[in-house]
């Protein structure tokens, strides 16, 4: 049986995956989110059919990175699930890791995910030694894609902005009654969190001083106040679309942002070609 490694980034939402073959060659693809909350008998029992196809085609070593993975008991969850599949060279790590390898490889430092929530780690020997922010949507993620929305609509609900604006944002996105059915539901998470995409065309100094206001949160709450190293690199969509404002923000709170990417696995694909099998 031929031989392949298996890469997942899987975040709130989706996962992103490529497939490394004997010849270095990559396939990439991706599916719906592999949370460990979503973990159940049922929806390992759904994905059966799907794993068969590979496990019949390749002997997989498979390396998980996954938001909710960085506690054991859900590192532990996730290759219950996967052995379960017929897979039984496993390693679960947090999706905080595989931003980190993108952007530095093996080196030490600082990661920043911001997409649809928000957090920063400090990686040395590709461990993960320190976590600030990833409180999750109810108390957190100031800086990522949920809370920009989630202040946009509070906004504009409460009619904050100018008529302009407002009437701008329901011809986009509806009347209060479509965007309450749309809030509360659950898909409602996403919606959120896709409001900074959705609004990207519209050229508003309202909305801008509201991503100013988003990313300015991030740093001064999140970013280390004491740190030998003043330098990090930033992994998301969110902040891969504000980038020229993550770069200004953090540099005025005294941080380089190094490098910047939209989604890990290009990179971490690399990253994993560069091991022998």
């Amino acid at each position: 049986m031929k031989k392949a490694k298996l890469i997942g980034d899987s975040g709130g939402t989706k996962t992103d995956w490529v497939l490394i073959d004997e010849f270095n060659s990559c396939h990439f693809f991706s599916t719906e989110s592999y949370h460990p909350h979503l973990v159940s008998e049922d929806w390992i029992q759904e994905k059966h059919s799907f794993w068969a196809e590979y496990t019949q085609n390749y002997e997989l070593e498979v390396y998980f990175f996954g938001a909710g993975c960085l506690q054991l008991i859900y590192q532990e969850k996730m290759q219950d699930a996967f052995r379960s599949w017929g897979i039984s060279d496993c390693t679960v790590k947090s999706d905080l890791l595989a931003a980190h390898l993108a952007c530095a490889g093996d080196d030490d430092g600082y990661v920043a995910i911001l997409g649809t929530g928000s957090v920063i780690a400090k990686i040395e020997q590709n461990e993960i030694h320190e976590i600030v922010g990833g409180l999750g949507y109810l108390i957190g993620d100031e800086g990522s894609g949920y809370f920009f929305g989630k202040r946009l609509l509070e906004k504009l609900l409460k009619r904050e902005f100018s008529d302009e604006l407002s009437s701008e944002l329901h011809n986009m996105l509806g009347d209060k009654e479509a965007i309450m059915k749309a809030l509360y539901v659950p898909t409602g998470k996403s919606f959120v969190s896709s409001l900074a995409l959705t609004t990207s065309q519209i050229k508003s100094e309202e909305l801008l001083a509201l991503h100013k206001e988003n990313i300015e949160e991030f740093a001064r709450l999140y970013l280390p106040k004491k740190s030998s190293i003043n330098e990090i690199n930033v992994v998301g969509s969110y902040g891969f679309s504000q980038e020229d404002l993550v770069r200004e923000i953090c540099l005025k709170h005294g941080w380089k942002v190094k490098k910047q990417l939209e989604k890990p696995m290009q990179e971490l694909a690399k990253y994993f070609m560069k091991s022998a099998f």
